[in-house]
């Protein structure tokens, strides 16, 4: 190792305000320490998990990165043997035991390296969730509906399940609209159907933050549709 000084010797102590190091051998052990020992970096030749390779470790085990010497592999361990993720080197394939958190909106896989003419090839959103449509026009004959909804959101494309229970009779028509987890960019039509009677009634159209019934009927119950839209 060779340790060249670029600052002032003050006292009897040396300061090194530069030090440039050409090599650095260390033994079984050994660890360069870090302030307050909060971070230390080892060289573990007695590991054999690790196949005698460099060792970064933080806060006494908390945290390990670890080469596998065999597999020329690098792996990050937590509690000081659990691993929780790898880099392979012989493919440049990166795995993790957990869930990957995109934390900056808009942020996502970029699949921008294969071909294509797309406007955008970041998948940038993932959504499960549910929504109370809210009715607007519709003839309550009797009872009080109870309106659910569902939708899974993918990119740009959502697809949203809706239904109507809790025995009321109703009726709808051109006019009567259900409100939407996500306001649609364009048109797109679904269908919805009796429930009760098993029996398909008609399509709907999605127009900006609601969904129009394209067919009118009367003395539903009971009733369930989807619609497949983009935002």
């Amino acid at each position: 190792m060779t340790i060249k000084q670029h600052g002032g010797i003050f006292g009897r102590n040396p300061t090194f305000n530069d030090v440039t190091v050409n090599d650095l051998t260390a033994g079984s052990g050994s660890s360069i320490e870090g302030s307050g020992s909060s971070v230390t970096f080892s060289v573990d030749r007695t590991d054999a998990s690790t196949d005698g390779a460099l060792v970064l470790r933080a806060a006494a085990s908390s945290l390990s990165i670890d080469s596998d010497g065999a597999n020329k592999d690098i792996l990050i361990r937590t509690g000081g043997s659990t691993e929780r993720a790898r880099f392979y080197g012989d493919n440049g394939n990166f795995s993790i035991k957990g869930n990957l958190i995109v934390q900056t909106s808009g942020s996502g896989i970029d699949f921008s390296a294969t071909s294509g003419t797309g406007t955008s090839e970041l998948f940038d959103d993932y959504e499960e969730g549910t929504w109370t449509p809210v009715a607007t026009s519709i003839t309550i004959n009797s009872g009080t509906p109870s309106w659910s909804g569902k939708y899974t959101k993918i990119g740009r494309t959502v697809l949203a399940e809706w239904a109507l229970s809790g025995g009321a009779n109703i009726d709808v028509s051109l006019s009567s609209y259900l409100s939407l987890p996500f306001t649609a960019s364009g048109y797109s039509w679904g269908t919805y159907g009796n429930v009760s009677t098993n029996t398909h009634i008609g399509g709907m159209v999605t127009f900006s933050s609601s969904l129009y019934f394209g067919t009118a009927a009367s003395g539903i119950s009971s009733a369930s549709g989807t619609i497949l839209f983009q935002v």
